[in-house]
């Protein structure tokens, strides 16, 4: 039975209930056919119920309960993969929601668990594939030591490419950025935001219109698509602001490859010196961008002498 809340069913009440079914009924199968060998599958979707439901009403695990799945978490006898899933289930469970104030101590969470994961699990790529996928929206520092220590370990040849790409995206930071077939220099004295888009990704035409123009900030667009005839009429229908690059490769295109960028929709944000100042440019863009214009100086221009700049 559904609960309404003003009129309107409570989702969160409808998960827990369905979740409480599937346990229930692989709990019933396991105690009618205890010699099945599908019985270790109804005992993964029993726990994994367990936990969906704790999710789902903020509860927390009893202490019989975390010795049960901690049991199921460590049994060799039980395919690694399942055990995986579990334990990656329960992590995210076991969180303390009252601790976790903003984006940086969520980052902080999952890195953690993902490290744990493959201290766990160290043949299941997923773990490094979390790590890898949490690190690239980390800052540099903490990104480059997350990068550094997946391209140490025993990883996927294909997680490997990914996370040298990603330290090498990360030590850009804070150097002149020089990319064959992108002219910065003609930026320089205003910060500059580079940013990719796609038609599959029509989301970030509204973040750049209502983040990233401000009096004395110039704009790169770099549109990722194959079919460039399109996504020309495409910039030019909902008036795209700034210079626009037509790429055309995907991931693999040669500005797109030259900038390591990490996913379709990026924003990179380029001071007035023309150095890379961040790489995540959708957080906080309109702060970081105030602040390198009053760094800038009147009317965008730089505040470094030529004299500095040679130091």
């Amino acid at each position: 039975m559904s609960v309404e809340i003003g009129g309107r069913q409570d989702s969160t009440a409808i998960k827990t209930s369905d979740f409480a079914m599937a346990g229930s009924l692989a709990r019933e199968f396991m105690q009618k056919f205890p010699d099945d060998p599908r019985v270790q599958d109804a005992k993964k979707i029993e726990l994994s119920s367990l936990l969906n439901q704790q999710r789902a009403s903020g509860a927390k695990l009893q202490p019989l309960e975390d010795a049960e799945i901690d049991s199921y978490i460590k049994n060799p006898l039980i395919p690694a993969k399942d055990r995986y899933d579990i334990s990656a289930l329960a992590k995210s469970v076991r969180v303390d929601r009252t601790k976790i104030k903003n984006a940086a101590d969520s980052r902080a969470v999952h890195a953690s668990h993902a490290r744990e994961l493959i201290q766990e699990f160290p043949e299941d790529a997923r773990g490094y594939g979390y790590l890898l996928a949490v690190a690239k929206s980390m800052p540099a520092d903490s990104a480059i030591e997350a990068a550094s220590d997946l391209l140490a370990s025993n990883v996927p040849e294909r997680l490997k490419k990914a996370a040298n790409s990603l330290l090498r995206q990360k030590s850009m930071e804070g150097k002149k950025l020089q990319i064959d077939g992108l002219d910065i220099d003609a930026f320089k004295g205003s910060p500059v935001v580079i940013y990719t888009w796609s038609r599959q990704r029509p989301d970030i035409f509204q973040f750049i219109k209502h983040r990233c123009i401000l009096p004395g900030v110039k704009l790169i667009g770099i549109n990722m698509d194959p079919d460039v005839d399109v996504a020309k009429q495409i910039a030019h229908a909902v008036r795209l602001p700034g210079e626009q690059y037509y790429d055309s490769g995907g991931m693999e295109g040669p500005l797109v490859s030259q900038l390591h960028i990490q996913a379709v929709v990026s924003v990179y944000i380029v001071d007035a010196e023309g150095r890379l100042f961040d790489t995540r440019g959708y957080e906080n863009t309109k702060e970081k961008l105030e602040a390198l214009l009053r760094a800038a100086g009147p009317l965008g221009q730089s505040t470094t002498t030529d004299e500095e700049e040679t130091q």
